[in-house]
């Protein structure tokens, strides 16, 4: 199956020259339109999902194959690879490990509590028995 790419490129332009490396290797201008629309979705869909802007510098890939007079995308081989400035990246970093920290942080308070409320029952059980113990 060919795959097409859009080389590094902001993303709002990307479709578009997916579009036209279809239009130069030949396939019909029709079938590149209605195909680029469908595209056009899935690159807004998995935009959306990865938190991406049109501006992000990015390079798109997809797979195709063509049947008839129809352009058919393999949805599942579409790969965006993001180009970010390495400060962008170390923000972005610097936040999803505060985010992990918070959740560890939390969990962590759960599991003492946990444990100090069977440190309780224990002690009360061990209470109990010394009672029944004395008793017999």
């Amino acid at each position: 199956m060919p795959v097409v790419s859009s080389g590094v490129i902001r993303l709002k332009y990307a479709v578009d020259k997916i579009k036209r490396s279809l239009l130069v290797e030949g396939v019909n201008p029709k079938a590149v339109r209605e195909a680029g629309d469908v595209l056009d979705a899935l690159v807004k869909d998995k935009m959306l999902e990865l938190k991406l802007s049109d501006e992000d510098v990015a390079e798109v890939e997809i797979a195709y194959s063509l049947e008839g007079n129809k352009v058919v995308w393999e949805k599942e081989s579409l790969k965006i690879t993001v180009y970010k400035p390495l400060a962008e990246l170390e923000a972005l970093i610097k936040e999803k490990v505060e985010e992990e920290a918070k959740k560890i942080s939390a969990e962590v308070s759960e599991l003492r509590s946990k444990i100090e409320r069977v440190k309780r029952e224990l002690s009360e059980i061990i209470n109990r028995l010394s009672e029944l113990e004395k008793s017999l």
